[in-house]
């Protein structure tokens, strides 16, 4: 029985272009993320667009593949079994997005995690 394999090359005059990155979290003003029952935070997004116009999302440099801002994008912090849900935000053009959220009181120290429902999550530190 015989494979074959079709390979689609494109021609790419300029160097290799990195990739965009998938949307990621930060707790602002905090090199390790840790926070109280009570708090007030502001977490902070980046990258949260569909698509990614990385200089050129086609095979030449002349097609652009558009960067669509993500709209309600609901951020969550989970605990255990225990999700509670902190709110949702629009990103803007840059696919920037900040959620100012109060910690719920029912989260115990520890290990939680910031959870939005496009990207990678945030591991946090839930202190006394």
């Amino acid at each position: 029985m015989a494979a074959a394999l079709l390979v689609v090359a494109c021609p790419f005059p300029d160097a290799a272009r990195a990739s965009c990155a998938a949307p990621s979290l930060s707790v602002l003003d905090a090199a390790v993320p840790a926070m109280t029952p009570g708090d007030v935070v502001i977490v902070e997004g980046r990258g949260f667009v569909d698509g990614c116009d990385d200089g050129g999302g086609g095979c030449t440099a002349d097609e652009t593949e558009p960067a669509t801002p993500y709209a309600d994008v609901t951020l969550t912090l989970r605990q255990g079994p225990r999700a509670w849900t902190l709110g949702t935000a629009d990103a803007s053009e840059a696919g920037e997005v900040a959620w100012e959220v109060t910690v719920p009181a029912g989260v115990t120290p520890g290990r939680a995690v910031l959870v939005p429902d496009v990207g990678s999550p945030l591991v946090v530190r839930v202190r006394r």
